[in-house]
Formats: structure tokens, C-alpha cells, sequence
């Protein structure tokens, strides 16, 4: 076991990406979803769809995310399938 230690690592191929990069793309995808939201705040289902963008955008482009990062799009996505049949295509 580790412990909780967490190193950080040059790499001798890849790029090695700093924070504010990801903070950047991160907050660039989340901007569509709270657009829209902000256009119709009234509606729930919008709130819905932005809370599900905005936790895969963290997601996706996030500095150090956990694979357990992702229940925070399944779960109100889950929620929205069992809803409405509309979201199953997708």
C-alpha cells in the first residue's frame, strides 16, 4: 500500500501538463452547460444537464482526478434516463 502518497513525475515523452492548463480547459468546458443554464434557471432538467456537464468536463480535464470522479455524471444521468426515454439514444 501507498499510503496516500502522491509523487509527481516528469515524463521523457508526453507533454507534462501543468495545473493551470487544466484549470483552464476545465473551465472552458463547463462554460456551454452554465450558459444554458443561466438562459432558463427555472427549469429543472437544465439544472440537470449542467450539473452532468459541468462533472464530465471536471471529469474529462481535471488535474488529478479519481475514477470515482465519474459517479458524479452517472448518478444524475441515471436519474434523467429513467425519466425520460429521450436520453437513451445518446
Amino acid at each position: 500500500m501507498t499510503g496516500g502518497l502522491v509523487q509527481e513525475f516528469s515524463h521523457t515523452i508526453l507533454p507534462s501538463v501543468p495545473p493551470i492548463a487544466t484549470l483552464i480547459t476545465t473551465a472552458l468546458s463547463i462554460v456551454p452547460g452554465l450558459v444554458v443554464l443561466w438562459r432558463s434557471p427555472h427549469s429543472p432538467w437544465q439544472f440537470i444537464r449542467a450539473l452532468v456537464l459541468c462533472g464530465f468536463g471536471s471529469f474529462m480535464f481535471g488535474w488529478h482526478v479519481h475514477e470515482k470522479a465519474i459517479l458524479m455524471v452517472l448518478l444524475p444521468l441515471g436519474c434523467v434516463c429513467a425519466l425520460s426515454t429521450y436520453y437513451f439514444v445518446f
